[in-house]
C-alpha cells in the first residue's frame, strides 16, 4: 500500500497526518508501522478525512489538531486572512473547565 502523508512537528513532537484514505479498522496497523524509529518515526498519527482529523484511537490530541490547523492553512490559498473555523471534539472534553 503506498500512503501519502505530511509529518509535522509542533513543538517537537513529530506528528503524522495521513492524506490516503484507508480503512478505519486499519488504522492501527498503519499507525504502529509509521511510528517505528526505523520508518518515518513520529509520536502519533492522525487520519485526514476531509475537514475532519480522525486519531487511531478516537482521542483528542492537542498536538495532531495543531498540526492539522496548519495543514489546512497552507492548503488555503488565502491562509492569511482571517477565517473562523468549527472545531469538534470528543465529547470527553465536556467535562473540564477551560480559561
Amino acid at each position: 500500500m503506498k500512503l501519502e502523508f505530511v509529518k509535522i512537528n509542533p513543538v517537537e513532537n513529530m506528528t503524522v497526518l495521513v492524506k490516503t484514505k484507508i480503512n478505519r479498522e486499519n488504522y492501527a496497523e498503519v499507525s504502529r508501522y509509521l511510528m517505528e524509529y526505523g520508518n518515518v518515526y513520529c509520536e502519533q498519527v492522525g487520519f485526514i478525512e476531509g475537514q475532519h482529523l480522525q486519531m487511531m484511537g478516537g482521542e483528542f490530541c492537542g498536538n495532531a489538531s495543531r498540526s492539522f490547523a496548519a495543514y489546512l492553512a497552507f492548503q488555503d490559498e488565502d491562509f492569511q486572512k482571517e477565517k473562523i473555523m468549527r472545531l469538534l471534539v470528543p465529547d470527553i472534553l465536556k467535562h473540564y473547565q477551560f480559561g
